[in-house]
């Protein structure tokens, strides 16, 4: 049922090709019915479409949550980002490197170029999330940049917010 409430296209396209068969219907026969039937199925599926976008499911809260801290890259906004990674002392060296990396350039913009739905795996509590990204930074300092990376990163949902627990990035060509 994650079709449904991650994405409106199904139930619009359904609604679309039934109401082009009630089109036919009404041409052919002249029943007021028929029109009738046209204006519930088109308050149907635009019922649907509000249901579904009031459905927020873990998993479009962990891409919401990937483009805040996308966001926050880009304005190189380094204590709200650190903000979004865990302050657990395993989590330590993530922070450092985060912290001294962007302390060295600034971000003109930020990316995510790939992320696919089969990239996102969620626990069955919804609690803890491992993602696969490919994402692009254009970085000015020293020496401007255009740099591509993969990167996996393990988030926790902590206080109803998704924040930063592991963090790895390199080149989308090695394995």
């Amino acid at each position: 049922m994650s079709w449904f409430t991650e994405n409106p296209l199904p139930p619009v396209l359904i609604g679309v090709i039934l109401e082009a068969l009630l089109v036919v219907v009404l041409m052919r026969t002249g029943k007021k019915s028929v029109l009738w039937g046209m204006v519930g199925l088109a308050a149907l599926v635009a019922g649907i479409v509000v249901l579904e976008r009031s459905i927020v499911t873990p998993r479009e809260e962990v891409k919401q949550a990937i483009e805040e801290i996308r966001a926050l890259v880009e304005a190189n906004d380094r204590p709200a980002l650190l903000q979004r990674i865990d302050s657990n002392p395993g989590v330590a060296e993530l922070r450092n490197r985060v912290q001294s990396d962007l302390a060295q350039v600034h971000v003109d913009q930020a990316k995510v170029t790939d992320l696919r739905d089969e990239d996102i795996k969620i626990d069955a509590g919804a609690t803890r999330a491992n993602v696969t990204l490919i994402g692009s930074v254009d970085v000015s300092g020293a020496a401007k940049a255009h740099i591509v990376l993969k990167f996996e990163i393990d988030l926790r949902k902590r206080d109803g917010q998704w924040i930063l627990t592991a963090a790895q990035w390199r080149s989308p060509l090695e394995r």
